[in-house]
């Protein structure tokens, strides 16, 4: 794999941050047929290039990935202000496999609130408390 596709493929998996099984089980929603975007054809190729292993990703699933990174970006640019846990913003992104409210690779902010299927997972012994 090249350098560009390396990236392509890290930028990926960060930020499509839904499991497969999740994104399946998302798309199959009401809310996700109802999103501000029409996301949910693109969610189903995001779940095709989720299943596909890294080895048998083809030039165009690349350009794809690349294309589904920089829409998550600029979506999340977009942020409305207030409660987005219902909101047409964060399904649209969801159709792309994104959820804000997902713990992501790099650690949340000390604010971040779990819900009880996403708890915060306990310290290791012999970590220092959190200040």
């Amino acid at each position: 794999m090249s350098y560009d596709q390396t990236r392509a493929s890290a930028a990926f998996a960060t930020y499509v941050n839904l499991a497969a099984r999740e994104l399946e089980l998302w798309l199959a929603t009401e809310a996700s047929a109802t999103a501000a975007d029409a996301g949910s054809a693109e969610g189903r190729e995001v779940l095709r290039v989720l299943r596909t292993s890294k080895g048998d990703r083809t030039d165009d699933d690349l350009g794809f990935m690349r294309r589904v990174v920089e829409h998550i970006l600029s979506e999340r640019e977009l942020r409305p202000d207030g409660d987005v846990v219902d909101s047409a913003w964060r399904h649209g992104l969801m159709n792309y496999g994104h959820d804000r409210m997902t713990w992501s690779p790099a650690p949340p902010p000390a604010t971040a609130m779990a819900t009880p299927s996403r708890q915060a997972p306990d310290p290791r012994p012999g970590d220092p408390p959190a200040r």
